[in-house]
């Protein structure tokens, strides 16, 4: 009950916590046949709780108070936010090598996404220049004819790249049209370096 409600930031949160705990311990204690005491029952809730929160947070769905930093390394510009949602994604691409059962596999590629949703704003300020920062990262620079390289910072882990989707929610706008806050979403591919089509072409020549 403790890991459920800790996560329950609003009063509604509450509410809905409150309610659906209750609902659980009413709906065990009715159909179990033995005589159960709350402490057992509020003892095994929080071990289930706990299991569901471990498999929420490894599909990157819990909401947490981390800020993470996104910086623009080519125009030195940065933005950072309450993070909301991360996954990070590795694939591995393998050809199989015939005839043998099973196939030998041969290694091919490997790459990296990063997949994360972050809050932008408290409500009370607008947010035009943190949002449009974070939009530039998506847009080319006109003398790179690319957009960015970017990198993306929780703590200690890193992560460089280049921005595949970008996308952005305003969930608070004023009666003038003023964006108080913001959600923004960004996947981003790994890069160590950020060329334009123009450079890529001269070294495939290579």
């Amino acid at each position: 009950m403790r890991i459920l409600c800790g996560t329950a930031t609003t009063k509604s949160g509450w509410a809905w916590c409150a309610a659906i705990v209750a609902w659980l311990i009413g709906a065990w204690g009715s159909a179990s046949a033995q005589p159960v005491s709350l402490a057992e029952r509020v003892t095994a809730l929080e071990a289930a709780i706990a299991v569901l929160e471990q498999a929420f947070r490894s599909k990157g769905e819990l909401k947490t108070d981390t800020t993470v930093e996104i910086k623009n390394l080519d125009l030195f510009q940065s933005v950072k936010g309450k993070l909301l949602r991360f996954q990070n994604d590795i694939n591995v691409t393998w050809t199989p090598l015939q005839p043998s059962t099973p196939p030998r596999q041969v290694y091919s590629t490997r790459s990296a996404t990063l997949s994360f949703s972050l809050a932008v704003g408290d409500g009370t300020a607008d947010v035009a220049e943190p949002v449009r920062t974070l939009e530039g990262m998506a847009q080319i620079i006109e003398e790179r004819r690319r957009p960015p390289l970017v990198l993306f910072t929780m703590g200690t882990f890193t992560f460089k790249g280049v921005v595949k989707e970008l996308s952005v929610s305003t969930p608070i706008v004023a009666p003038d049209g003023t964006r108080h806050s913001a959600v923004v979403a960004i996947v981003l591919t790994a890069a160590g370096r950020a060329l334009s089509a123009e450079e890529g072409r001269e070294v495939r020549k290579k």
